[in-house]
């Protein structure tokens, strides 16, 4: 079988597919040029075995693709916080990353083991936080290398903070995932833990997305339709995004959580 595959589009977006899984990461805030710019660093489609897991009210119905929900989207760091160190009390302030652009800045397919890879940087971005006691202000880039192993449905993804030149101490980063599901009158069912949580329908075209780290997660919020998880401080984030459609969504937390 044909391994995973990566498509660059006009340095606008990313899309990695492999047998089972078809992901669009956008790389810009505006995708359509239509004003609407906050959709920077996230991913606005996940097709598993071609059938949508963010709009699954729509999914299983293909004359309403055109009128899929514009506002889905997943894997986006909305905000970003620094702070001195990975026990610290106080963070810095939050610098809004979903409306700035991401430079695509490295790419790799390889064979043993089969998987694709980017590594992503977004805009220099200045984030203001206590250091001693005092408020420093430091100009940042964070850096993402998201990737898809062959036969996989869930993507990987590793974050670290790069400082201009002479920063001293390297500070530690706190981020903040967002994303939005279409789950229509159901809303919106989740179950979190310390290191993973799920979020979905679980009636009609069931549905879930899930996420895992390696660090812990300090704050999770749902709605709806929307799910906010901020996770806690560290110098470097492993993460993994899994999308099933799983009837059991305990067996999907799970199957996050084991990846941490």
């Amino acid at each position: 079988m044909p391994g995973p595959k990566l498509t660059v589009v006009d340095n606008r977006g990313v899309k990695f597919i492999n047998d089972h899984l078809k992901v669009w990461f956008n790389l810009v805030p505006d995708p359509e040029n239509d004003g609407k710019n906050w959709y920077a660093g996230s991913a606005t489609s996940a097709l598993l075995d071609n059938r949508e897991i963010l709009d699954p009210v729509k999914a299983d119905c293909l004359w309403l693709y055109m009128c899929h929900d514009r506002e889905k989207r997943c894997m986006q760091i909305d905000q970003i916080q620094l702070c001195e160190s990975p026990n610290s009390k106080e963070l810095g302030d939050p610098a809004r990353l979903s409306d700035k652009e991401y430079q695509l800045i490295d790419q790799s397919v390889r064979v043993e083991p089969e998987f694709v890879e980017i590594t992503v940087a977004s805009s220099p971005f200045q984030c203001t936080y206590p250091v001693g006691g005092e408020m420093a202000q430091l100009t940042c880039e964070l850096r993402r290398v998201i990737g898809l192993k062959a036969e996989a449905s869930c993507v990987y993804e590793k974050l670290s903070i790069h400082v201009e030149p002479g920063a001293e101490p390297e500070p530690c980063f706190a981020v903040r995932y967002y994303a939005h599901l279409n789950t229509g009158w159901g809303g919106l069912t989740g179950y979190g833990r310390a290191q993973a949580f799920v979020a979905g329908t679980d009636w009609g075209a069931r549905s879930a997305y899930a996420f895992g780290c390696n660090a812990c997660i300090d704050e999770l919020k749902l709605d709806s339709s929307n799910v906010w998880a901020l996770v806690s401080p560290c110098k470097s984030l492993r993460c993994w995004h899994v999308f099933s459609r799983e009837a059991d969504f305990r067996t999907v937390l799970d199957a996050a959580s084991h990846k941490t």
